[in-house]
């Protein structure tokens, strides 16, 4: 009679067991006040439906930026001016990007991303921004001497 009533509470135990978890499985998921919520609520990141192909994304802006010309990286504090060497497509990321040789060694590459060359400039001299980000003009390599 012992290993009856013991084996009955086993099971009563086993059973409760399962029985919290799940509940908390399905408190988990159906948490409203989470990021994974939040992100599923507004459809961001992999909750996203039609993700968008950004192959082609800035394609038109791209199209009017030519190699060797003169340009300046907007929305900086520190105005940075440049050559443009590169414009297209590259591996790191999708879409549209400009390789630009900067005046002065605030760069982040040497024009090669992830083992890829795209151009070829000195170490710290290359950055690579997307198209919307420089405007293309007429802007001189600024002169050291003029400072003095």
């Amino acid at each position: 009679m012992v290993c009856f009533n013991l084996s009955i509470w086993i099971f009563y135990f086993i059973d409760f067991f399962f029985f919290f978890f799940e509940k908390l499985k399905k408190k988990k998921n159906n948490k409203l006040d989470s990021v994974r919520a939040f992100k599923q609520r507004m459809k961001f990141g992999q909750f996203q439906e039609n993700l968008p192909d950004l192959s082609e994304q800035f394609n038109e802006e791209a199209k009017k930026i030519q190699v060797g010309q003169r340009c300046k990286i907007l929305g900086e504090g520190l105005e940075r001016k440049g050559e443009v060497k590169f414009v297209g497509k590259t591996e790191f990321q999708q879409g549209y990007w400009v390789g630009i040789q900067l005046d002065e060694p605030h760069g982040k590459n040497n024009g090669s991303v992830q083992g890829i060359k795209y151009f070829e400039c000195p170490e710290k001299y290359g950055i690579f921004v997307r198209p919307t980000s420089i405007e293309v003009g007429d802007f001189p390599e600024d002169d050291l001497l003029d400072e003095i």
